[in-house]
């Protein structure tokens, strides 16, 4: 029979020169409170917002209203959206859909490269907007890609480049309609 092992020994106390090290782990912060995140109104202006406020000679422009068309969409519309960063096969996966699916494919950015071609005053302001590289609002751009779905008598609609943010996704969906799919 064999003899238990003696157990280790403690490791020698560390010499005179030496400090002794305490590892103790670091407890993981915790999210704060709802209460004590400060409103919106009380926090610091996020970097866009003080680009634009501290910038005096910067002008919002001014968009004139969207035109609505008449008529509304059916109450059974589906409406499908692709996300994906560049060159994650968006396009490829698009055509598969709306080839084996019937989807009536919308393009954002043909829809605002139409209305810009167009010469119509909202054309020329998003024109300049896009030339300094700015985004047009939100609205202008559910209110064409509703213009768009309307227009079209088709009921399943793939949106393309659409929304880009969450801003827009919000808008459409109290505007427009809800989102169906999101690939």
């Amino acid at each position: 029979m064999r003899a238990p092992s003696p157990t280790p020994a403690a490791p020698p106390p560390p010499a005179a020169s030496q400090e002794p090290v305490v590892v103790s782990p670091t407890p993981a912060a915790a999210p704060p409170a709802a209460e004590e995140i400060p409103p919106k109104a009380d926090r610091p202006a996020e970097p866009e917002e003080e680009k634009v406020a501290n910038d005096s000679k910067a002008e919002a422009p001014v968009f004139p209203d969207v035109p609505l068309v008449e008529g509304s969409l059916p109450e059974d519309a589906v409406a499908v959206v692709i996300l994906g960063g560049p060159g994650s096969g968006k396009g490829t996966l698009a055509e598969k859909l709306v080839a084996k699916y019937g989807l009536h494919h919308l393009s954002s950015g043909d829809l605002l490269r139409a209305e810009v071609a167009s010469g119509s005053e909202l054309g020329k302001v998003c024109a300049d907007v896009m030339k300094q590289g700015g985004l047009v609002p939100d609205i202008v751009g559910c209110n064409m890609l509703k213009n768009a779905m309307i227009s079209s008598g088709k009921k399943a609609f793939l949106l393309d480049g659409f929304p880009r943010s969450m801003g827009q996704a919000t808008t459409f969906e109290a505007e427009v309609m809800s989102f169906d799919f999101c690939v």
